[in-house]
């Protein structure tokens, strides 16, 4: 690349197999089998019966299910369950095998590992590999399923017909049963089964490791698992302890997790973030050289378990410890938010001293949290007891709770306790140590500042002058359809395209938050519904079909309609169903079935997904507010922020740039890369001017930095980057391609974005 440009296909991670399917293959010429077996050998041994179910939970209904065929390493009642979609023939796969046998050393019977099959496309070994597999676990279980497992992944690119034979027998299985077995059709239905799972939690690359239901994508470090692990096994422990059977423990936490992913990006340990105090609850003096804010909910054990030691570096450091309180209560902890609400209402009748008596009171028993209890602490805390419940029953601080969950949602803290002390992240209930270190580290730091002439009651804001906001998301560009379906405004300030597969759960699940903006944010903001079927969901396209049809007969609430009803019931989307589904609708069942037939919408669809696709929008939900690229579901509070941000943002054109622009991502580690080195990257390519993408790609890029074979940019650009960083360089038209450009892809004089990562450097 950058010597020429090539279309590629895109990882959807650095880190992972996947993103848009390769063409479809030549079907392979198939040779007929060579035996040796003598004409009066026995007949080949019958399949072994399946292995029962083991007893306990059904686990089918989980949002990641788990059949009693499935491969398993560990006890079901283990606090956590991994669940792996993996492909036999992706390197990226194979190197994870490593650090999930480290995590099952590390974490004993509290980790339980489950193996489903996701062979991509474009791994023409893959589904023999996968199918073998599954031939050799229906023989053998899972003992012998995980050492053909290690030995396919040891030995990735031998996966042969014969050899796969071969490792079947080193698993202990006879050779005769094997080969019978692998004929059975049932052995590919299994492997689709296994497809058809992955495909309804919204598809993608390998490999992908669903972590009590939560996601975690590609071959991350061992470090990103076990921060995933503890988290996830102390969330476990609290459901456990407040009535759920551990071998139900999984199905809880799987639900509480459906549509979460976890945080993958790197951070620096120093890092500073914009925490604002605002007007929230503090203890301790605005004076006080180092604040700690913290994100806490009233109905978690392990926020109750670090009010000791907070209270013992309050003791420790006087009045140069503030600590301030901000509200995070977790979903699945249903009391959290009347117990917020009580304490905000004795702010609000009797001050700070009034706010902290009752957290205190919260603190000393988050199991008695009902209404009686809440009561009986209004009570005991001299509030006007009848004003006091009736803001617990009407959720009267909702708003002010909502602003500080919103903002650790922007910060990416996803459980609770969660700290920032001057600013710097620290996760959990950890030791008083931790925290004496990191304040201690802030307090030099801030008295260097009141040395210099800074004022004790300005040193925090004063750091957060330099302080991280919350991380931006990125941003990409698609033409506004004016045919398309939509509804709000009819001249808004922000315009929100929502790209949607209707084969695509969280796809659904984003319906209810879409409304929601629409009602509190409908005079200024028109919602805009573009097709984003992906390739690999079978009955996506045809259903985005019947809704554009829908569209044609009746207009906007004829789309809404058929839209609900292909969400709900996207396990029923067979061409059966869509006109049963356009029946009730209401739609003209003739004109429906010939608008299939001949594929009336077809184009219409196939220009959303082009407009997608050269945008850089491979995945779903997915969402433009404005030109902010919004993925995965979302919470209707931060659609809302988001929306309200883009509407402040001042309407003045884009500047070309005419220098170029470099931004560390991520610092990455190691000697910095300099002219002369051989640098190894991936990279993305995307045009200034419209957020097109151009190129990226597919396999690491190779080249000498400094040498004129990339173009200036690039030269310039990456001088002084690290291993492991991912930067992003914007490139005036003279540092790329000039006048020239690369036509059709790139027109003359385009400025270029390119968001590398630095692999290695030699």
């Amino acid at each position: 690349m950058l010597r020429r440009i090539a279309i590629a296909l895109v990882l959807l991670v650095v880190v992972a197999c996947g993103g848009p399917p390769a063409p479809t293959p030549v079907a392979p010429v198939v040779l007929p089998a060579v035996t040796t077996t003598p004409p009066d050998a026995p007949p080949p041994a019958p399949p072994a019966p399946r292995k029962p179910a083991p007893e306990g939970a059904d686990e089918s209904g989980a949002f990641v299910p788990i059949l009693p065929d499935d491969p398993v390493k560990g006890p079901r009642d283990a606090w956590v369950t991994i669940v792996i979609f993996s492909d036999f023939q992706c390197p990226f796969c194979a190197r994870a095998t490593s650090t999930i046998d480290q995590i099952v050393r590390d974490y004993g019977g509290d980790v339980r590992v489950v193996f489903k099959d996701y062979p991509l496309p474009f791994h023409p070994r893959a589904r023999p590999a996968a199918k073998a597999a599954r031939a050799v676990y229906d023989l053998g279980g899972s003992e012998a399923f995980w050492k053909f497992h290690d030995l396919v992944f040891k030995n990735q690119q031998h996966l042969d017909d014969d050899q796969l034979e071969e490792w079947a027998v080193e698993a202990g299985v006879d050779a005769r049963a094997y080969a019978a077995r692998l004929a059975d059709p049932a052995v590919e239905a299994r492997v689709a089964q296994n497809e058809a799972a992955m495909n309804a939690l919204g598809g993608g690359g390998t490999p992908q490791f669903y972590i009590n239901g939560a996601l975690l994508t590609g071959a991350q470090p061992l470090e990103k698992f076990k921060a995933a692990i503890d988290e996830e096994r102390d969330r476990a422990r609290d459901i456990a302890s407040r009535g759920t059977a551990r071998d139900r423990v999984y199905m809880a936490a799987a639900a509480i997790n459906k549509g979460r992913k976890i945080d993958t990006s790197a951070e620096d340990p120093s890092a500073v973030f914009y925490v604002p105090v605002g007007k929230s609850p503090a203890r301790g003096p605005a004076t006080a050289l180092v604040t700690i804010v913290q994100f806490s909910d009233f109905q978690c054990p392990f926020c109750q378990r670090v009010q000791d030691t907070l209270k013992e570096l309050r003791q420790a450091y006087g009045d140069k410890l503030r600590v301030v309180w901000k509200d995070m209560p977790l979903s699945f902890h249903n009391r959290a938010v009347p117990a917020a609400t009580l304490a905000r209402e004795a702010r609000a009748q009797r001050g700070d001293a009034a706010f902290w008596a009752m957290h205190d009171s919260l603190f000393a028993d988050v199991k008695s949290l009902e209404d009686a209890d809440l009561e009986a602490r209004a009570t005991q805390q001299r509030l006007d007891v009848k004003a006091a419940m009736a803001a617990v029953a009407s959720n009267k601080h909702a708003s002010a709770i909502e602003d500080d969950t919103d903002l650790g949602d922007e910060l990416r803290a996803q459980g609770t306790p969660h700290f920032f002390v001057n600013g710097r992240r620290l996760v959990g209930a950890q030791p008083i140590d931790r925290f004496k270190a990191l304040v201690d580290e802030e307090m030099k730091k801030a008295e260097a500042l009141v040395k210099a002439g800074v004022p004790a009651a300005q040193v925090y804001d004063k750091i957060m002058l330099s302080a991280r906001s919350p991380s931006e998301p990125p941003r990409k560009h698609v033409d506004v359809d004016p045919k398309a379906p939509a509804r709000g405004a009819a001249q808004p300030k922000v315009t929100v395209q929502v790209f949607t597969d209707f084969e695509c759960p969280p796809c659904a699940a984003m319906g209810p938050v879409v409304d929601d903006l629409l009602r509190s944010h409908g005079t200024k903001v028109r919602v805009v519904y573009r097709s984003r079927p992906l390739a690999n969901h079978a009955h996506a396209r045809l259903a985005a079909e019947t809704a554009l049809e829908a569209f044609a007969q009746k207009g906007q609430p004829g789309y809404d309609k058929i839209a609900s009803l292909l969400s709900q019931g996207q396990g029923a989307l067979e061409r059966s169903d869509l006109e049963s589904y356009g029946k009730t609708a209401g739609l003209d069942p003739a004109k429906l079935g010939a608008s299939l037939d001949a594929h009336k919408h077809a184009a219409a669809v196939d220009a959303d997904v082009a407009a997608a696709e050269a945008a850089g929008i491979h995945v779903v939900p997915a969402m433009l507010v404005g030109d902010v690229y919004v993925t995965g579901t979302v919470k209707a509070a931060r659609l809302r922020r988001i929306v309200d941000r883009v509407a402040a943002e001042p309407t003045v054109p884009a500047r070309t740039p005419t220098a170029l622009v470099v931004q560390d991502l991520v610092p990455g580690s190691g000697a910095p890369a300099k002219a002369g080195d051989k640098l190894r990257v991936h990279y993305i390519g995307t045009l200034h001017a419209t957020g097109a993408k151009f190129d990226a790609s597919r396999e690491p890029f190779e080249f000498e930095l400094g040498k004129g074979v990339v173009i200036k940019g690039w030269d310039q650009g990456l001088v002084g980057m690290r291993p492991g960083g991912r930067r992003r360089i914007v490139i005036p038209a003279n540092l790329a391609y000039g006048d020239r450009g690369v036509p059709p892809k790139i027109p003359p004089a385009s400025a270029l974005i390119f968001e590398v990562e630095l692999l290695s450097v030699q």
